[in-house]
C-alpha cells in the first residue's frame, strides 16, 4: 500500500563462464493521476561463482500510461565494466485478455556512452543493442505463468555465448507477488 517494494528474481545464463544471474531490488511506485504512475526503482545484479567480476549496479524510471510504459534504465558502470555507462530506453504495451490473462509486447535498446568500449562490443558485437519479446501471462494455482519470445539484433557470430545466446528463443518464467 505504501508503493515501496523490495524483491529478487535470478535466472540460468548463458554467456561465457556465466550460468545464472541474480538480482536483488528495491523501489517505489505511485500514481501521478488516475491514468498515470509511475516507478523508480534500483536493482543489484549478481553472478555467481565469478565473485565480482561482472556485478553491477542499474537504476530505473517508468512511466506508466493506460496500458503502455515508457522507461529509461542506466548503469554507470554496465557488466562490472569500469566507467561504461550504458543507457537502456524501453516502451511496453500490455494487452488486458479474459480470465485476467495478457499478452506484453516491450521494445528496449541498449547504449553505451563510451565509444571506446572495446569490452561491450568484445562481448556483444556492437556498441548499440536493439531487443524486444513478446509474453503470454496467465495466471494459475497462485503464481503467474509466462510464455514468450525474445530476441535482439544482435548477430549470432558476433556474441559471446554463440548461436544459442543471442538468438531468438523461447523463455518460461514463474512469478509471485506476496
Amino acid at each position: 500500500d505504501s508503493g515501496f517494494y523490495v524483491g529478487t528474481w535470478a535466472s540460468n545464463v548463458s554467456f561465457g563462464e556465466v550460468s545464472m544471474e541474480w538480482d536483488l531490488y528495491v523501489g517505489y511506485a505511485g500514481s501521478i493521476t488516475e491514468d498515470v504512475g509511475y516507478d523508480l526503482s534500483y536493482i543489484r545484479f549478481e553472478y555467481p561463482g565469478l565473485g565480482s567480476e561482472l556485478d553491477y549496479n542499474e537504476f530505473h524510471a517508468i512511466l506508466n500510461w493506460g496500458d503502455f510504459s515508457f522507461g529509461l534504465g542506466y548503469s554507470p558502470d554496465y557488466l562490472g565494466l569500469n566507467n561504461v555507462a550504458w543507457w537502456y530506453p524501453n516502451a511496453s504495451y500490455t494487452l488486458g485478455l479474459p480470465s485476467e490473462t495478457s499478452l506484453k509486447f516491450t521494445l528496449g535498446y541498449s547504449m553505451l556512452d563510451d565509444n571506446s568500449a572495446e569490452d561491450f562490443t568484445d562481448l556483444f558485437g556492437g556498441e548499440e543493442i536493439l531487443d524486444w519479446s513478446v509474453t503470454y501471462t496467465i495466471p494459475t494455482a497462485g503464481v503467474y505463468l509466462g510464455i514468450g519470445v525474445v530476441g535482439t539484433d544482435i548477430g549470432k557470430n558476433k556474441c559471446l555465448g554463440g548461436d544459442k545466446a543471442c538468438s531468438t528463443r523461447a523463455v518460461v518464467s514463474l512469478s509471485k507477488s506476496l
